[in-house]
C-alpha cells in the first residue's frame, strides 16, 4: 500500500501541514508586527526631525526679526519729530507731494540720512509720505535691480502693510524686493496732532542667511533617498526642492491630498515603493515644510532579520516533519499493519468465530484487539440467536401474507366510498362559489351608493364652510363700518373746533383792522394784513361747512350699510344652521349605509370562509382517496414482500449453517 494513503502517512502529512502553517503564520505575524512597529518609529523619527527643522527655521526667523527691530530703533535715532507741510510741495519722481520735514531737514528727494544709515548698518531705509489715501516713497536707500533708487513709487493698497498702517499698527514681515529677501518693519509716522502722515521703513537683508538655510534643508536627508522640501502657501511655488525648485505646487501630485489630512501624514505607494509624507506649517514665512521618505530606507534591518528568521523556521520545520514521520511510522503504522494481518486471518477462513486476535503490548492498538475479540464473541452469540429466530420466520410470513390479502379487499371498498363523497363535495363547492359572487355584487353596489353619499357630505361640508366664512366677513365689514362712522363723528368734532378757531380769528382780524384804522397812516399796512386774515377765516368757515355736510352724508351712508350688513350676516347664519342640519342627516345616512356595507362584507367573509373550509374538506377527502389507492398498492406490495420474506428466511437458514459457533 502507498505510504501516503496509510493512517501513519496521513498523520505525518497533517502534522507537517500544521507545522508549516503554524511556522508560516508566526513569521507572517512577526513580519507585520515588526513592520508596523518600525513604521511607527519612522513616523515618530520624521516628526522629531521635522520639529528640529522647524526649530531651525524659527530660530533663523526670530534672529532676523530681532535684527530688524534693533535696526529700526537705530534708524529712529536719526530723525527728530516729523511734520508734513500744509503748503510746500516738492515733486518726487512724477508725483507732486507735500514736503516731509524732520527737524530742519526736508526729506523729499533727500537721501543723506537713509544712505548714511545703510552705509553703517547694511540695512535699507525708506521714508513714506502720505499722498491721498496711499503712501509715496519720498526718501529711500533701496535700490532697484538696475541700481536706481526706488523713489517716487507708492506702497500700494495691496501691500500687506497697508491695512495695519491705516489702523495705526506696526507691520513686521518678510518681503522679496528687487531680487533680495528682507525682514521688514513698517511703522506709522504721526504729526503733533497724532495724525498719520507717513511711514518709516526698515529692511534687514537676510538673503545670504536664507540661502544658507535653504542649502541646509536641501542637504538634509531622510534615510538614503528621502528629503525635505518647502512650498510657499501664498505664492503656490516650490521654494526648496532637490529637482523642482521654483515650479508650481501643481507639479507635486500628492501635496493636495497631504494638506487635506487632519493628522498631517500620508502613506502612499509610488512606483511600487511605499512612501510616507509628513508636513508642518511655519506661518511667519508662509512655508509648508514637507518630509518625503521611503519606507524601505528604514526597513533594511527588519528585512535582514525577517530573512534569517524565515530560513531558520524552514530548517526547523523540515527537522520536525522528518521526526514526526518517524514517530508516526513506528508508533502507528507498524502496529496497525499487525492488526490488519490478524483480521485477514479471521476473515479469510470458513466463518470460524472461535478464533481470537493476538494481543501484544498495552497501547491503544492492543486495547482495540481486545475489543475486537469481545465483538467476535457477541457476533457468535447473536448468530446463534438468529438461527433460532429464522426458523420461526417462515410460518409467520405465511400468516402475514393471508392477512394482507384480506386487508387489500377492505381498502378497495373504502376507496370507492371516498370517491363518491368527493364528487358530492365538489358540487356543494360550486354552489357556494355562485353565492359568493352574488354577495360580492351586492357589496359593490352598496359601496357605490356610499361613495355618492360621501361626495354629497363633502359638498355640504364645503358649502357650510363657505357660508360660515361669508357670515364672518359680513360681521367684520359691519364692525369696520361702525368704526368708520365713529371716526367720521370724531372728524366732525375736530371740524367744529377748527370752525370756532376760524370764527375767533375773524373777530380778531376785525378788531385789528379797527385798531389799524385808528392808527391812521401808520396802521394802514397792518390793516391790509388784518383784512386778508379775516377773508382767509371766512373762506375757512365756508370750507368747514361744506366738509361737515359731506361728512354727515358719509356717516348716514355708513350707518345704513352697517345695518344692511348685520341683516345679511344674520341671514347667512340661519343658512349655515340649515346647512349643518342637512350635514347631520347625511352623516346619519352615511353611517347607516356603512353599517349595511359592513354587514354585507361580513356575510361575504362568512361565505368565503365556509368555501375555504369546504375546499379543505374536498382536499382532505382527495388525499384520503389518494392514500386509499396507495394503501391498495401497499397491501399488494406487502403480500409480495411476505412471500419474499419467506424465501429470504429459508436462504438465511442455509447461510447461517455455514458459521461455526
Amino acid at each position: 500500500m502507498n505510504y501516503i494513503k496509510t493512517i501513519g502517512g496521513k498523520i505525518s502529512i497533517a502534522l507537517a501541514f500544521v507545522l508549516i502553517v503554524g511556522m508560516g503564520s508566526s513569521v507572517w505575524y512577526l513580519h507585520n508586527t515588526l513592520s508596523t512597529t518600525i513604521k511607527e518609529d519612522v513616523k515618530n523619527d520624521i516628526r522629531q526631525n521635522l520639529g528640529l527643522i522647524t526649530n531651525i527655521v524659527d530660530v533663523f526667523y526670530a534672529e532676523s526679526l530681532k535684527s530688524a527691530n534693533t535696526l529700526y530703533n537705530i534708524l529712529e535715532g536719526y530723525f527728530d519729530t516729523f511734520e508734513q507741510s500744509k503748503s510746500i510741495s516738492i515733486p518726487v519722481g512724477d508725483v507732486d507731494a507735500l514736503a516731509m520735514i524732520s527737524g530742519d531737514n526736508y526729506l523729499n528727494n533727500n537721501f543723506e540720512i537713509v544712505d548714511d544709515f545703510t552705509a553703517k548698518s547694511g540695512a535699507v531705509a525708506t521714508v513714506f509720505g502720505k499722498v491721498g489715501d496711499d503712501f509715496l516713497r519720498v526718501s529711500t536707500s533701496l535700490k532697484k535691480a538696475d541700481g536706481s533708487r526706488a523713489v517716487g513709487t507708492f506702497l500700494g493698497k495691496k501691500s500687506p502693510a497697508y491695512a495695519p498702517i491705516l489702523e495705526g499698527k506696526t507691520y513686521v514681515g518678510t518681503a522679496h524686493l528687487f531680487g533680495q529677501d528682507y525682514m521688514t518693519r513698517y511703522s506709522p509716522i504721526y504729526d503733533r496732532e497724532k495724525n498719520i502722515i507717513g511711514i518709516l521703513f526698515i529692511g534687514y537683508n537676510f538673503t545670504a542667511g536664507l540661502k544658507d538655510l535653504k542649502n541646509t534643508l536641501k542637504s538634509t536627508k531622510l534615510g538614503k533617498n528621502g528629503f525635505y522640501y518647502v512650498v510657499n502657501s501664498s505664492s503656490n511655488n516650490i521654494e526648496i526642492h532637490p529637482s523642482r525648485e521654483g515650479k508650481s505646487t501643481e507639479t507635486i501630485k500628492e501635496l493636495s491630498t497631504l494638506l487635506n489630512k487632519s493628522d498631517k501624514i500620508l502613506e502612499d505607494v509610488v512606483g511600487g515603493k511605499e512612501k510616507i509624507y509628513l508636513y508642518t506649517i511655519f506661518e511667519p514665512l508662509n512655508w509648508i515644510i514637507v518630509a518625503d521618505a521611503f519606507v524601505d530606507d528604514f526597513m533594511e534591518t527588519a528585512n535582514n532579520l525577517e530573512k534569517s528568521l524565515s530560513i531558520g523556521t524552514l530548517i526547523l520545520t523540515l527537522i520536525l516533519v522528518v521526526f514526526n514521520t518517524f514517530l508516526a511510522n513506528s508508533m502507528v503504522s507498524k502496529p496497525l499493519h499487525a492488526l490488519r494481518d490478524n483480521m485477514k486471518d479471521i476473515a479469510s477462513g470458513d466463518g470460524d468465530l472461535t478464533r481470537k486476535m493476538k494481543i501484544k503490548g498495552d497501547d491503544e492498538i492492543a486495547e482495540a484487539s481486545e475489543q475486537i475479540n469481545h465483538f467476535i464473541d457477541k457476533v457468535r452469540n447473536t448468530i446463534g440467536e438468529i438461527k433460532f429466530i429464522s426458523s420461526q420466520n417462515s410460518s409467520i410470513s405465511h400468516e402475514f401474507s393471508t392477512s394482507t390479502m384480506e386487508t387489500g379487499k377492505r381498502v378497495e371498498d373504502t376507496t370507492h366510498l371516498v370517491s363518491s363523497t368527493t364528487q358530492k363535495s365538489i358540487l356543494i363547492q360550486a354552489e357556494m362559489e355562485d353565492s359568493i359572487k352574488r354577495a360580492e355584487g351586492n357589496k359593490q353596489e352598496l359601496s357605490g351608493a356610499m361613495s355618492y353619499i360621501d361626495e354629497a357630505n363633502a359638498a355640504i361640508l364645503h358649502l357650510n364652510s363657505q357660508i360660515q366664512q361669508s357670515a364672518q366677513t359680513e360681521m367684520e365689514l359691519a364692525n369696520r363700518m361702525g368704526h368708520l362712522s365713529e371716526s367720521a363723528s370724531q372728524v366732525k368734532e375736530v371740524l367744529t373746533v377748527i370752525s370756532d378757531i376760524a370764527e375767533q380769528t375773524n373777530l380778531l382780524a376785525l378788531n385789528a383792522a379797527i385798531e389799524a384804522a385808528r392808527a391812521g397812516e401808520h396802521g394802514r399796512g397792518f390793516a391790509v394784513v388784518a383784512d386778508e386774515v379775516r377773508k382767509l377765516a371766512e373762506r375757512t368757515q365756508k370750507s368747514l361747512t361744506e366738509i361737515n355736510a359731506t361728512i354727515n352724508v358719509i356717516v348716514q351712508s355708513v350707518s345704513e350699510s352697517s345695518e344692511t350688513m348685520n341683516v345679511n350676516a344674520n341671514s347667512v347664519k340661519e343658512l349655515a344652521n340649515v346647512s349643518q342640519s342637512v350635514e347631520v342627516k347625511i352623516s346619519q345616512m352615511a353611517k347607516a349605509m356603512q353599517a349595511a356595507i359592513n354587514m354585507s362584507e361580513s356575510t361575504v367573509g362568512d361565505y368565503i370562509e365556509n368555501g375555504k373550509k369546504v375546499s379543505e374538506i374536498i382536499q382532505t377527502i382527495s388525499k384520503i382517496n389518494t392514500l386509499s389507492g396507495e394503501n391498495t398498492r401497499s397491501v399488494e406490495e406487502m403480500s409480495n414482500a411476505a412471500q419474499n420474506l419467506s424465501q429470504m428466511s429459508e436462504d438465511l437458514d442455509a447461510k447461517l449453517t455455514l458459521f461455526k459457533t
